[in-house]
């Protein structure tokens, strides 16, 4: 008996076994980078690294991605950025924070309270020199007003 078109395109579209096993060995690969990116940075993250907490050679890790840096935009869908550039970014969010905080409290301003507390709370994560120590307070409900 022939198969109906539609059945024989379904069949054709199926994984096979060894896409399958490629696929899961690429989302274990994700995870134990983005894990140990969180951990412990670009920069002291190894592909060794990766390939050991998911009990794999490095060469499957290869087999996903060529290198470290293909691996962290696949995690994060940015390339990884230079310590200077990080730098950049700091001092950027610093001004922008310092910007929103002369409209704070300001109920003409949408969702300037929940801007604020994103703000702060990146730069209490990011600031190793704790120029930012207070812990910022998430905004209530009624600060936060949903754009008309």
């Amino acid at each position: 008996m022939r198969e109906a078109p539609a059945q024989a395109a379904a069949n054709d579209a199926a994984p096979n076994p060894r896409q399958l096993a490629k696929a899961q060995t690429r989302a274990k690969v994700l995870d134990a980078g983005k894990s140990l990116f969180e951990e412990v940075g670009y920069e002291r993250a190894t592909i060794r690294a990766v390939a050991r907490r998911i009990g794999m050679s490095t060469g499957a890790v290869f087999a996903s991605f060529t290198d470290k840096a293909e691996l962290y935009r696949a995690v994060y869908d940015h390339a990884p950025i230079t310590p200077e550039q990080g730098l950049t970014l700091l001092a950027a969010l610093r001004e922008a924070e310092a910007f929103m905080a002369g409209f704070e409290g300001d109920t003409s301003q949408v969702n300037i309270d929940a801007l604020l507390w994103q703000a702060r709370s990146a730069l209490a994560l990011t600031s190793p020199d704790k120029t930012h120590q207070s812990t910022p307070v998430a905004p209530s409900p009624d600060s936060v007003r949903m754009a008309a």
